[in-house]
């Protein structure tokens, strides 16, 4: 019979460790990254920005970093800020495009904008401002949604 026993070193004869998954990004966490984004939109979005260097969007990731981490239970590194990120865009862009594809071209805003989460429509915008705007997120019917305890991102799973 053959018995399964945890070992702290991890398992196989690699000694991997093993390493406790991380909580899910609270929505207080996404808000704020969500507005460190379009705060500073001019530097981390887009791969080849005229005159931001690599630096520059590096450090300003790490601020971002910071932030979200002084609200945080668990410490979050830069690399799981940047994903977090990437992937709100990805599966927005996805959504829309999508939805556009449904209605056959005739794509209507308001629609889009009603049809997606709170999440998604602060995503959403952030992609649609002209270069160079910034400010806080202001979004249409996501005010009580963001106001709830413990709440997590509409039972999405990660």
């Amino acid at each position: 019979m053959s018995s399964f026993f945890y070992s702290p070193r991890g398992r196989g004869a690699g000694g991997v460790p093993f390493r406790k998954r991380k909580s899910r990004f609270t929505f207080d966490e996404v808000q704020l990254l969500l507005n460190e984004v379009r705060n500073n939109r001019h530097i981390v979005i887009g791969k080849f920005n005229r005159g931001v260097s690599a630096d520059v969007k590096k450090r300003t990731w790490a601020e971002i970093t910071a932030r979200i981490n002084e609200i945080s239970e668990c410490p979050r590194e830069i690399i799981e800020i940047i994903k977090k990120w990437s992937d709100l865009k990805c599966d927005t862009k996805r959504k829309v495009a999508a939805m556009r594809a449904g209605l056959g071209g005739a794509s209507s805003a308001l629609r889009i904008s009603r049809d997606l989460s709170p999440v998604e429509n602060m995503v959403h915008e952030i992609l649609q401002l002209p270069r160079g705007t910034t400010g806080p997120v202001a979004t249409r019917g996501a005010g009580p949604a963001w106001g709830r305890a413990g709440g997590g991102e509409r039972g999405r799973r990660r």
